[in-house]
């Protein structure tokens, strides 16, 4: 029997974020298996708690959100005539119409100051998740099975109601409410936890959410906090493939490893892509206790070196050291994380007939005439030249297998990342520009040693990439490395 899920959902948004709203939360339910038992709770100033009891008829038990559900309310929930979980084959029909029924928040308050009692709402929510189910078709009463979920979609902070904040930061006592809150949050993610019940947060929109005080819930309770701009087709698929997220067991197995007795075979055996996770796992646990990103570049800048003087050769009569030939990957992984969020990118340029070629993740792959995919976790951006974007039959040619690939490449992906797609010159192609190495500052025979691509150009096209590249001041990566003393490994 598949798990239980509980939608709770924040009905304080305004019209354009809760028409998209609706229709991500009725694509939801119609891809949910017909056998899923589904539960629908609102919050605001209250909360509702919708009952499948009338098979056509939506109706819900109000309670108050000021306060924790008393321990009748409790009771109510649990062995009360309601139905609060319901299989989606027989509750599609009512969930559809109480997803058509929300209606825009009417008070004229701003997001970030309206009620909105998440702490009770998920109270009640857990409490859903530990009564008995119904199989009304047989008037068979059973326990649940398998891991819970809740899904909370909250479009701003939790300011009524246990575990909330005020309103406002200048409030005289926010930090010692704060401090509460926090401690009233990760307490729940614990019982949660007891229960065998996992709490996702999607936070939607631009309104201010208090990630701080919500990221205690989703952590205590091995769930996760995403954050979404926008309702967009991402926070959609983010909804359905958090339903299914570590369904699944799966096995551990340890291998045992053999020793080596050479340095350099013992380099050989380290796998950059899995060092440079754990070198980044390390620094952002060490982060709670820097203060502020700065310190955190320090900390990689000084892992680069340390790796260098120790595994590395020192350059005759120079302070320079080299950086181990069988680690040539890592620095380059460990650039991506100082200038970025994410531990590097994978860059495809289009070819004629469909195909890809992968390249390094260079500005130098930002030629006029090409289609560039780069997957940077988080998002997959897709960059046509202005060439090739002004010749509408090529560009969409190309567009459309870029498209597929995108997709491809973050099938099942989760939190699934946006796709974007824009043109060269445009304004949101910096964020495409600014996830690349700026290796345009190199030296001709650098860019070739690390961009073969660069080789197949004539000089007039080499002539012309250079010149539609503006100057700004980050460093590329060989730049980084000699400011670090070490020279850069020579590429593979």
């Amino acid at each position: 029997m598949s798990a239980p899920i509980v939608l709770v959902i924040d009905e304080c948004s305004d019209e354009p974020h809760l028409q998209h709203l609706q229709s991500s939360l009725h694509a939801f339910v119609d891809s949910l298996p017909p056998t899923t038992r589904i539960g629908i709770v609102l919050y605001g100033r209250v909360v509702s708690a919708y009952d499948f009891s009338e098979e056509s008829t939506a109706s819900a038990d109000v309670l108050p959100g000021n306060k924790s559900p008393t321990q009748e309310s409790l009771k109510a929930l649990i062995y009360g005539t309601g139905i609060y979980l319901s299989p989606v084959h027989a509750s599609v029909p009512v969930a559809h119409s109480i997803f058509s029924s929300l209606r825009p928040y009417k008070l004229n308050i701003q997001e970030a100051s309206r009620d909105r009692c998440l702490g009770t709402a998920v109270e009640v929510a857990l409490t859903i998740t530990q009564r008995p189910l119904a199989e009304m078709s047989r008037g068979v009463v059973k326990k649940s099975g398998g891991n819970s979920r809740i899904i909370v979609c909250a479009g701003g902070p939790n300011t009524y109601g246990p575990g909330s904040l005020p309103h406002s930061f200048s409030h005289p006592n926010y930090p010692h409410m704060e401090k509460t809150a926090l401690k009233w949050m990760e307490n729940l993610g614990r019982e949660a936890h007891q229960h065998n019940t996992v709490v996702d947060i999607m936070c939607v929109g631009t309104c201010p959410v208090r990630i701080s005080v919500l990221q205690p819930l989703a952590k205590a309770s091995g769930g996760v906090l995403i954050l979404h701009d926008d309702l967009g087709e991402a926070f959609g698929v983010n909804l359905q493939r958090a339903s299914t997220r570590a369904a699944d067991i799966s096995r551990v197995i340890t291998v045992r490893l053999p020793t080596v007795d050479s340095v350099s075979a013992y380099l050989e055996s380290v796998q950059d892509e899995v060092a440079a996770v754990l070198i980044a796992k390390r620094t952002l646990l060490r982060a709670k206790n820097l203060s502020n990103a700065l310190d955190m570049r320090a900390t990689v800048d000084e892992r680069v070196k340390d790796i260098a003087s120790k595994f590395g050769s020192q350059m005759p009569k120079s302070k320079l050291y080299q950086f181990p030939k069988e680690l040539s990957l890592l620095p380059e992984l460990l650039f991506h994380l100082r200038w970025g969020p994410l531990l590097g990118s994978i860059c495809l340029i289009h070819q004629e007939g469909g195909t890809f070629e992968e390249l390094p993740a260079h500005d130098l792959a930002m030629q006029s005439d090409a289609a560039v995919v780069l997957d940077h976790g988080t998002d997959v951006f897709m960059w046509l030249g202005a060439e090739l974007a002004a010749q509408e039959g090529r560009s969409a040619a190309a567009l459309a297998p870029c498209r597929t690939l995108a997709e491809e490449l973050t099938e099942m992906r989760f939190p699934a990342p946006r796709i974007l797609a824009f043109k060269e010159g445009s304004s949101p192609a910096r964020y495409f520009v600014s996830r690349l190495i700026p290796a345009h500052k190199d030296p001709p025979y650098e860019q070739e040693a690390r961009f073969h691509q660069l080789r197949t150009l004539t000089v007039e096209q080499r002539t012309k990439l250079k010149s539609s590249f503006l100057h700004f001041d980050d460093p590329s990566f060989c730049e980084w490395m000699r400011s670090l003393k070490v020279l850069p490994p020579e590429p593979s």
